[in-house]
């Protein structure tokens, strides 16, 4: 997942000095944008969230106060704004075949609020690694990023608990985990 420390990409400076939201992916309605958004306006005194992503021909026109709009960074520049969040969001409409967002911040131990929706649910744990919420849903979108606002304490046991998750999905342990499985069915005599 790449670890940096620091990043010297002057786009970095347009992020918020003090804590923020961050959603990473294509601004547009089936990433969830617009649920997002709606979700956060009605958050009083809610922290700067950050977008970070190509604009879709569906983006919103006009962002809500303090929303912070970078558009599409080098990987590396991402890697550093989910080292600095608080929290990452990943509000998709649509099934993701797998939620390596999530997973990416989850390495940074970042708690991440997901849709419970393709494979982002095989990746974050609801209630552990952050929480998993209706698609489609502002509300409970909403009292999720509350949650974690308000807890301190829980946001940092939850990016623990994703950082040990994202280490179960390493290139070290899933390898093994594959080759076991062609070798037990190889054993079997099955045919792949």
């Amino acid at each position: 997942f790449g670890e940096l420390h620091s990043n010297n990409d002057p786009r970095l400076d347009a992020l918020p000095a003090q804590d923020y939201l961050l959603f990473v992916g294509d601004i547009t309605q089936d990433k969830g944008i617009h649920v997002l958004l709606r979700a956060y306006e009605s958050i009083r005194d809610a922290p700067p969230l950050v977008l970070i992503g190509r604009q879709g021909p569906d983006a919103p026109s006009k962002l809500p106060h303090n929303v912070i709009a970078l558009g599409s960074l080098p990987h590396e520049a991402v890697i550093e704004a989910r080292r600095r969040c608080l929290v990452a969001v990943v509000p998709s409409l649509v099934h993701e075949t797998f939620g390596l967002v999530a997973l990416e911040a989850m390495a940074m131990s970042k708690p991440v609020i997901a849709s419970r929706i393709g494979g982002l649910v095989d990746v974050v744990v609801h209630g552990e690694t952050g929480y998993l919420v209706p698609p489609g849903d502002p509300q409970a979108l909403r009292a999720a990023i509350l949650q974690l606002l308000e807890h301190a304490d829980l946001r940092q046991l939850m990016g623990q608990a994703a950082r040990r998750r994202a280490g179960e999905f390493r290139v070290s342990v899933i390898v093994p985990r594959i080759e076991r499985v062609y070798e037990q069915a190889l054993g079997n005599g099955t045919s792949l």
